[in-house]
């Protein structure tokens, strides 16, 4: 219900306007992103039960291979969710921590070519020289909303084959994540609303039949 109001003035995320205008490497995207919610679900169910580190891993891998920048928030997601809940923290960091080893693994042979061949990776020579392909950046994509900063800056410097991702496309990330918690309070507040709904059917007065 919530996915169709996702908007970005850019227009590269998972709005609609992604995927009906001339955009570039969009249709690798758009398999990514059926991908990356059961990635991310699964990791999430993972971290409490190990019988579901298969799946998960594979889910990742299979993100990893339809899109490179996807497949990092594939990743990125173990690292984020791992520590989230306190309780029993130790046995979730080892399970994140096996799910990660497993997910590397199943997505060697995508990614350990792609950054071993890398100089030979084909590059978009009229995007590569913008100045978005390093991303826009907190102070400019929160502009829109609020001011901010540069988010990483040099950081970036560190991430495996860095120099051919287009650091803009994990504005995916961020709005698959706004989804989550979109859904979550559309469900209470359709369920609030079929609890005061009953309530109301039982606080109405009945009449009395008429003899």
């Amino acid at each position: 219900m919530v996915a169709p109001l996702l908007h970005s003035i850019q227009g590269i995320g998972y709005e609609q306007h992604a995927y009906v205008w001339a955009g570039f490497g969009v249709w690798t995207q758009l398999w990514a992103s059926w991908a990356l919610p059961f990635a991310w679900t699964l990791t999430w169910r993972t971290l409490a039960d190990k019988r579901f580190i298969a799946p998960a891993a594979g889910l990742i891998a299979l993100t990893a291979a339809f899109h490179y920048e996807t497949g990092y928030l594939a990743f990125g997601g173990i690292v984020v969710m791992a520590p989230l809940v306190h309780r029993g923290l130790g046995p979730r960091l080892a399970r994140g921590s096996m799910l990660l080893g497993v997910a590397l693994a199943a997505s060697a042979w995508v990614v350990v070519p792609l950054i071993a061949f890398s100089r030979w990776a084909a590059i978009n020579e009229a995007l590569a020289a913008g100045p978005s392909a390093s991303g826009f950046g907190a102070r400019t994509t929160l502009s829109w909303l609020i001011t901010g900063r540069t988010t990483y800056g040099e950081l970036a410097s560190v991430i495996p084959g860095q120099a051919d991702v287009f650091f803009r496309r994990f504005l995916m990330g961020t709005q698959l994540a706004g989804i989550y918690p979109a859904g979550v309070g559309v469900a209470a507040i359709a369920a609030e609303s079929k609890l005061l709904a009953r309530r109301c059917t039982r606080l109405r007065p009945t009449r009395s039949p008429v003899r």
